[in-house]
């Protein structure tokens, strides 16, 4: 359990710095051109400030977005980097309206900036669970005002090393670090957004994946009766380099370009690998890690002549893999069908006849 009601910080619902204020730094930016800073600053949240009322600890180089119904801090009730992390929170017992929210936010130039890595953890005082709040991260083009929400959790829990591309933007960015109400209401109980630990990030390079699809001719016809005869699953065989054990791969992160592959009760469709998983499907001595697909979800995006898939996925330490593939694709007319379609045989047990 966690108490921020020392450290609240607002007095008689009066906002400091809000809206008001959030225009009076941003107008000037967008006119004066200013250069905004080619690295984040302040990124653990360790450099801190008094801010008023209370005092209160607030970090250096991140401004602060508000509303009275909610509050914000540092604080060492959590943190993966350093002592201190940033804390966006409600307020208990205050009324709150939809879309109210509270965020931290820095300018920074995105210019040959792909990915942004960070950790959060969101957490109620009760443990009552997770009420209508959403935390977000969102980056704002100073250029031409294009804005995107690239995360955003409505769930308790902690999330650590979380990942958001931000290839899209270039040049000076604002990113901003959000708790936002959902719904209207007055809550008890006070939820908080920590975050720590931002910085940019490399994604690895990946490790080269052989791919092998069984089937990997689709006929495709309009026809359901002809459909209904086609198996419900593509099957795709991985198999990694010699450096690399194919046992490792964590089978719920792996993709057919953004198809996810299937898991469920089957033992061979456990995310961990298994006797019912592997296999050496070319003879030649290296086991190949085994998933299904889904036959609808690739015909979906498959189309004739033939269609270049890309596989890729995780290993259980983190590294990835990718590997590509070729779906041959024949569309069959529904009124001439290459053979007819017979439905299953149902077999009986039939003993054998005693000769006399």
């Amino acid at each position: 359990m966690y108490h921020v009601g020392a450290i609240m910080g607002l007095e008689g619902g009066k906002c400091w710095t809000g809206r008001a204020a959030c225009l009076a730094v941003l107008i000037p930016l967008l006119w004066s051109g200013v250069c905004a800073a080619a690295e984040i600053q302040n990124p653990s949240f360790e450099d801190t400030y008094d801010g008023l009322p209370a005092p209160r600890p607030l970090p250096w180089y991140w401004y602060l977005n508000e509303y009275s119904s909610f509050n914000s801090y540092c604080t060492d009730l959590w943190s993966t980097d350093g002592d201190l992390s940033a804390c966006l929170c409600s307020r208990s017992g205050i009324g709150i309206e939809s879309n109210d929210f509270q965020g931290f936010y820095q300018f920074i130039d995105l210019t040959d900036e792909d990915f942004i890595i960070f950790d959060a953890m969101l957490l109620a005082s009760d443990d009552g669970g997770w009420a209508p709040f959403e935390a977000s991260f969102i980056v704002t083009s100073m250029e031409d005002g294009t804005s995107e929400i690239v995360w955003s959790r409505a769930e308790e829990g902690e999330f650590l090393d979380q990942v958001v591309d931000v290839s899209a933007f270039t040049g000076q960015c604002m990113i901003e670090l959000r708790l936002t109400a959902t719904a209207r209401g007055a809550y008890n109980t006070e939820y908080a957004a920590f975050w720590d630990n931002l910085a940019f990030y490399e994604e690895p390079a990946a490790i080269s994946a052989s791919i092998r699809l069984f089937p990997d001719t689709l006929t495709i016809s309009c026809d359901d009766r002809w459909n209904r005869c086609q198996s419900r699953w593509v099957a795709c065989f991985i198999e990694l380099g010699e450096d690399y054990d194919a046992t490792q791969i964590d089978g719920s992160m792996v993709y057919l370009n953004n198809i996810p592959a299937y898991m469920g009760g089957e033992w061979w469709a456990r995310p961990q690998a298994n006797w019912m998983n592997l296999t050496d499907v070319d003879w030649d001595g290296i086991l190949e890690r085994m998933v299904m697909f889904e036959r609808a979800d690739i015909e979906a995006i498959a189309a004739a002549p033939e269609t270049a898939v890309t596989v890729s996925g995780l290993l259980l330490d983190g590294t990835m893999f990718q590997g590509t593939a070729v779906i041959k694709v024949i569309e069959k007319r529904p009124w001439k069908p290459q053979w007819p379609c017979k439905p299953p045989v149902t077999w009986r047990f039939q003993p054998p006849r005693c000769s006399r």
